[in-house]
């Protein structure tokens, strides 16, 4: 994401555009894997040194869309997320519900001892 729109009249949510960089392109380098909830490869640093783009070829979107098309991508991503959230929480309480049933202490199962 860029700024590509600027003056005092343009409101901030129209100021960027989204350019679509290639991997081939000299000065663009993958600085570190950044894991994102546990899963790797799916999220890079990246540095851009002296990149050149044309924009009439790189651009994702009209000008000025930038904060549109982000926002619209970043629902999804949140929404799947939080179901992987919820399922690894439901498999967590699974695993310690059949913990407290199993294990045994003093003759007993854990879940059934007060200590």
């Amino acid at each position: 994401m860029v700024r590509t729109e600027h003056g005092p009249d343009v409101p901030i949510r129209n100021a960027f555009s989204i350019l679509v960089v290639p991997t081939d392109n000299p000065g663009y380098k993958i600085v570190r894997d950044t894991p994102v909830l546990g899963i790797e490869g799916t999220h890079c640093e990246v540095v851009y040194d002296n990149v050149r783009v044309k924009i009439s070829e790189s651009l994702l979107g009209e000008r000025g869309s930038g904060f549109r098309i982000a926002q619209e991508r970043l629902g999804p991503g949140r929404i799947f997320h939080c179901m992987r959230w919820l399922g690894q929480a439901q498999r967590a309480f699974d695993l310690m519900c059949n913990r407290l049933q199993t294990r045994m202490v003093r003759g007993e199962p854990l879940g059934k001892t007060r200590a």
